[in-house]
């Protein structure tokens, strides 16, 4: 059977890892969620409904489908099938054990399709040895009129909430073409109205696997490559570096130039490794400071040396 936590003790320790798993889909906290799930195992037995279908995907990450498979069944059998659809991998499972409706279907599908980005290595493939901009949204290229040499790249990649739209003096800056947006692991409520129509003309997107997955089939025609960022990435930086929560700005130059070899620093725009003066905004669209939680320091160190 599953487990419901209402210990508080566990309660605490429940939403600091829930909120890294969830939020943020850090897969860095994996150790942290194998020792969590055996300690409410032996506490708990009531089924929670959000909790048992987080509880599900770690198991399909594991690959112990038989174990899945049990509280899955659990789950159903308490509450039904209508939120299964919430987190994809467990869609996508769920359709294939029978369980349907119109929206676990369409997340289902979804998933294949980022699935198979991820198997085949299709953003490896894409953007190697290719003359690629990484554009970050730092306001490091304000005033530079740098936009038209960015957009002459032959790639150029954008992440998270980029802003081309509300003020069209930053597309003087920082040009106006993406041809791949990667949208970080924190989730917002819908990722495509977040940015802007700029990101409807991607031919690649890298996004997780959360929120409203079920709006993204307008965007998948079969022409664009959908992927997520590897898991086995985060796990290198912890590894490497210690860091457990990187920015998306960090884990994508980190990726790309694992992948490309011809990343310098000249085809990074818009990041503070490459001016750090403490007294500017954190994005080139906004007046906002650095947050999160991100070691921000010692990723500017890392880059440094790394490009």
């Amino acid at each position: 059977m599953l487990d419901y936590i209402s210990n508080k003790y566990i309660d605490k320790k429940y939403e600091y890892i829930d909120k890294m798993y969830q939020l943020f889909a850090d897969p860095c906290c994996m150790d942290a969620l194998d020792l969590f799930f055996e300690q409410i195992n032996k506490k708990y037995t009531r089924i929670c409904k959000s909790f048992t279908i987080e509880h599900i995907s770690y198991l399909l990450y594991k690959k112990d489908y038989e174990k899945a498979d049990k509280l899955l069944k659990a789950y159903v059998k308490k509450f039904g099938i209508k939120r299964l659809y919430i987190l994809a991998p467990v869609a996508n499972f769920a359709y294939k054990k029978g369980y349907r409706n119109k929206k676990i279907e369409i997340a289902s599908k979804i998933f294949e399709q980022f699935e198979r980005g991820v198997n085949e290595n299709l953003f490896e493939k894409y953007i190697k040895n290719k003359n690629v901009a990484i554009v970050g949204n730092g306001p490091q290229e304000l005033n530079t009129n740098n936009g038209k040499k960015i957009d002459n790249y032959e790639e150029v990649v954008r992440c998270n909430s980029f802003d081309l739209d509300k003020n069209e003096e930053h597309k003087a800056d920082y040009g106006k073409r993406t041809t791949v947006w990667i949208k970080g692991t924190y989730s917002s409520k819908n990722f495509f109205k977040d940015v802007n129509v700029h990101i409807t003309r991607c031919n690649l997107y890298i996004l997780p696997l959360y929120n409203k997955i079920y709006e993204y089939p307008k965007y998948i025609d079969g022409k664009r490559i959908f992927t997520w960022i590897p898991n086995e990435i985060y796990l290198e930086i912890k590894e490497k570096y210690n860091i457990y929560f990187p920015s998306t700005g960090f884990l994508v130059l980190y990726w790309i130039k694992k992948i490309n070899e011809q990343i310098t620093r000249d085809n990074c725009y818009g990041f503070s490794f490459k001016n750090d003066d403490p007294s500017l905004p954190y994005h080139y669209f906004d007046t906002s400071i650095e947050g999160l939680g991100h070691p921000f320091n010692r990723e500017r160190e890392i880059l440094k040396e790394m490009l």
